[in-house]
């Protein structure tokens, strides 16, 4: 059987066309399977192919001559997800998903199925002034969302806790920048970054709240001493989460005997999580995670969020309570069982292509209509 790729392409089609389309569509999959697999065909032992916009679905004709386990998914997966490229962009569960079929006989009750999403991932790619209008606008409709890419946001009016991971130079920084505009103009912002770098001369030039030493949170910006004790600036910074639990726990006094959240949101956002508890005195550790976990655990309902960078998560950077309650997690750079293991511990990363380019991996935001983790493209900007 010729699939015809040109033919995908067409549109206006009427429905008999559309159709025809899908079942041509169906049988190019089904011949590429059986192609890489060595599937068996014949009355019993084959498979059929359907398709929907939600994904695409692998019924096999029992008895079969293998078992169905999730090796086996896993090398249709790896099938589907080059066949079906660039039409669709075919996405892996965490687990085989086993779904009921609609058959008179037995033997085909039961098949595969693989979510996809339609076409491929889309970078953002904004002009200085359309990205300022973008701001203007969300600033004037109060909206609560942030745009990931083209067809895609996230609402941080359900998505309360953020963690961004990658190596140096996958683009960290440069997608918190992206959000920074966005959060100032959706509440308060209380910026955190050990490096006294990227992050502290946007606030600095954006009149933004930061850390000052010794009086606590003020619009001008002063960059800490790094060169004194290990512990100092860390001291420092878990006096500031500590006034943020201090406003969290009014915040759920006034909900209690009210009602009512007449409360803006508040962001907080700390860089480098890693490297700032790294040499910190133990005391100082404790309090900073102790408030930190405050603040995941119950930030929620009093509209408190955070915005946590790290080249990694691991139990060192965050304990595992707090990993648990973040709603939107990113994972730049390569896509690797090592890489993948901490904010996303049951995603298996084989057979997975990601996008090209720098700020590329995947990503899983709370709420999103696929709740698996997608391929993910930072929004970027051009000079004109």
């Amino acid at each position: 059987m010729r699939f015809d790729y040109n033919r995908m392409k067409s549109t206006g089609s009427s429905q008999s066309t559309s159709s025809q389309h899908q079942d041509d569509f169906c049988d190019y999959l089904k011949a590429a399977l059986q192609n890489a697999l060595k599937l068996t065909t014949g009355d019993y032992g084959d498979y059929a192919v359907t398709t929907s916009s939600q994904g695409v679905t692998v019924v096999p004709y029992y008895p079969v001559d293998r078992p169905i386990d999730y090796s086996f998914y896993t090398d249709i997966y790896k099938v589907l997800v080059v066949a079906a490229y660039p039409y669709y962009t075919v996405l892996k569960p965490s687990g085989l998903q086993l779904v009921p079929i609609k058959s008179d006989l037995y033997q085909r009750r039961r098949g595969l199925f693989f979510p996809w999403l339609k076409g491929v991932p889309k970078r953002r790619v904004l002009s200085p002034d359309k990205y300022a209008e973008d701001i203007a606008r969300a600033v004037s409709s109060k909206s609560m969302q942030i745009p990931l890419m083209e067809s895609f946001s996230m609402d941080l009016e359900h998505t309360t806790h953020i963690a961004i991971s990658g190596q140096s130079g996958s683009g960290k920084s440069y997608l918190v920048r992206y959000f920074l505009p966005y959060l100032l103009s959706m509440g308060d912002l209380t910026l955190i970054d050990p490096k006294a770098d990227d992050l502290l001369l946007w606030a600095k030039s954006d009149q933004c709240t930061a850390i000052r030493r010794n009086t606590g949170r003020t619009p001008n910006v002063e960059y800490p001493d790094l060169l004194g004790k290990s512990g100092t600036f860390l001291s420092e910074v878990s006096e500031t989460l500590s006034r943020e639990v201090h406003i969290m726990y009014q915040r759920e006094d006034t909900y209690s005997k009210t009602g009512k959240r007449p409360f803006g949101h508040r962001f907080i956002v700390i860089d480098e999580l890693l490297a700032l508890t790294q040499g910190g005195q133990k005391v100082d550790v404790n309090n900073f995670f102790a408030n930190l976990s405050s603040l995941a655990l119950l930030g929620r309902s009093a509209k408190m969020h955070l915005i946590l960078i790290s080249q990694r998560f691991s139990s060192d950077a965050m304990p595992t309570s707090i990993r648990d309650q973040l709603q939107a997690v990113f994972q730049l750079g390569p896509i690797t069982k090592t890489s993948t293991q901490f904010l996303f511990p049951d995603f298996d990363s084989e057979g997975v292509i990601p996008p090209r380019g720098k700020g590329t991996g995947i990503c899983q935001v709370q709420g999103d209509v696929i709740p698996y983790p997608r391929p993910f493209l930072s929004p970027t900007y051009t000079d004109e």
